[in-house]
Order: structure tokens, then C-alpha cells, then sequence
């Protein structure tokens, strides 16, 4: 019989003990989208605004906007080696231990 279909097993097989996982995987996806969006438009409005201010259109605009999207790519590689250590541990940890029997 399937895991779902059978009684009193859990209709939600996405839920880990009654709570839903998904959070996290939305959390992570709200933070790189605002490492991929919030640096570039902050970059591309400084410049915009730097240009006007020492007239020296677009030199400026061009170097705050890289300089964004360097900040950019950082702070996504950031978060991606900080997601993967922590599942590295989660596997660490919920792998039983070897070479021990009680």
C-alpha cells in the first residue's frame, strides 16, 4: 500500500513532524533575490544621482552599477556557502554513527 494512502499516515508527506519545511526554502530564495536586485538598483540609483551631482555622465553611473554587481555576486556567494555548510551539518548530523553498537 502506498506510505500516503495508508491510516493515520501523514496526508502531507512535505511536513516534517507536523511543520511545514517550506519557510526556509522561501527564506533562502527571498535573500538571493534581494542579493541579485537590492545592490544593483541601489548601485544604479547612486550613479544616476552622483552623475547629475559632478556632471560627469554616465562614467559614474557605469562604476557604481559594477561595483554593485560585484557586491552582488559576493554577497550571493556568500549565502550559498553559508546554506551549503549548514546542510552539510544537517547530513552530518542525521547520519547515524559508524562503527559503534549499542
Amino acid at each position: 500500500m502506498d506510505e500516503a494512502k495508508k491510516p493515520g499516515a501523514d496526508p502531507c508527506p512535505e511536513k516534517k513532524g507536523g511543520i511545514d519545511f517550506f519557510p526556509r526554502e522561501i527564506s533562502l530564495f527571498a535573500r538571493l533575490s534581494s542579493w541579485i536586485a537590492a545592490p544593483v538598483i541601489l548601485g544604479a540609483f547612486l550613479g544616476e544621482w552622483l552623475d547629475q551631482k559632478f556632471g560627469t555622465s554616465p562614467r559614474l553611473f557605469y562604476v557604481s552599477v559594477a561595483a554593485a554587481f560585484l557586491a552582488s555576486m559576493l554577497g550571493l556567494a556568500r549565502e550559498v556557502m553559508r546554506w551549503l555548510k549548514n546542510q552539510k551539518n544537517k547530513d552530518n548530523d542525521q547520519t547515524p554513527s559508524k562503527g559503534r553498537k549499542s
